[in-house]
């Protein structure tokens, strides 16, 4: 089940769309930097918690991309930056967290002797797992300071949803373009790519549309609904290369049928990937932002 957006995350066209922008960034920012610098939230949940809002960051550049002119560059490349050093501290908690998924869906099958050999890999994933989150939740911290003085300096050159359009639109072809080369080579650099641009068309998607609006609603969810497919692909992907690592070191063997299940479960989610996505990247970009912008104003008002 989707969660809902939170209320902050959301535009309101009562108010200038430069000032909106502004405040959408600097909510999130600012509750990014209280979890990285809250000693009483677990860096795990800290962790996890803020590489969401830094895709919520960066989607809010990429809607207004064109607005942001010469900035959106090295603003978008910090922001990454950030992610990153998350990324490489979670991974091995992916790992674990993803082959008790597989366990659980796949456990019927398992022998004793193979449900052992996925106990002896997670204690070996656990150990890997032992990384700085401490350190990378202050490194991060301090690389975030500068962000919040950016919206200061933002002239949007136009107003209401005409600033959105061509970043709404940008994403959502990319988004297109990188589902159609995934499903027609398997290429997993493809299927990266339309991962990302899923995300960044779920966080539009939220910041335009309107509870109100039952047709965008629904998009949303099934757009998180994908979201959440694709990135459980991208953690199988993490999961086997994990296992490999492990072997490789001569820590543990990674379970026989580890492979097998990591198999099927990639064909289950793509499947249900590309089912979702043909339904959600019908449109050309085109119909997709007139769609969008009659939404806002059906539902917001002409003043948006």
């Amino acid at each position: 089940m989707s969660s809902p957006t939170q209320p902050h995350f959301r535009l309101d066209p009562s108010s200038e769309i430069e000032s909106e922008a502004g405040r959408v960034f600097l909510e999130e920012l600012g509750l990014g930097m209280e979890e990285l610098q809250d000693p009483d939230l677990g860096d795990r949940i800290a962790v996890h918690s803020v590489r969401k809002r830094l895709k919520r960051l960066r989607a809010v550049l990429r809607l207004f991309r064109g607005e942001l002119g010469a900035d959106f560059r090295p603003s978008n490349r910090l922001l990454r930056d950030g992610g990153r050093l998350l990324s490489e501290a979670r991974d091995a908690h992916v790992a674990i967290e993803t082959l008790d998924r597989i366990e659980e869906r796949y456990g019927a099958e398992l022998s004793s002797r193979e449900r052992k050999a996925f106990g002896r890999l997670r204690g070996s994933l656990g150990e890997a797992s032992k990384t700085d989150l401490g350190g990378a939740r202050a490194r991060v911290a301090a690389l975030l300071e500068p962000a919040a003085e950016w919206p200061a300096s933002w002239a949007f050159p136009r107003a209401g949803f005409g600033a959105m359009a061509p970043g709404l639109g940008r994403v959502y072809a990319a988004g297109r373009r990188a589902m159609a080369e995934a499903g027609a080579t398997g290429s997993i650099t493809a299927l990266h790519e339309w991962r990302k641009r899923v995300k960044d068309h779920w966080h539009h998607t939220q910041l335009i549309g309107s509870p109100r609006h039952r047709g965008i609603r629904t998009r949303e969810l099934r757009l998180h609904d994908l979201s959440d497919a694709l990135g459980n692909l991208q953690d199988l992907r993490v999961l086997r290369a994990g296992a490999a690592a492990a072997g490789r070191a001569r820590m543990v063997e990674p379970p026989s049928t580890l492979g097998r299940l990591l198999d099927l479960e990639r064909d289950r989610l793509s499947g249900q990937s590309f089912d979702l996505g043909r339904r959600l990247f019908y449109f050309t970009p085109a119909r997709l932002v007139t769609r969008y912008e009659s939404a806002w104003t059906r539902v917001r008002g002409p003043s948006a």
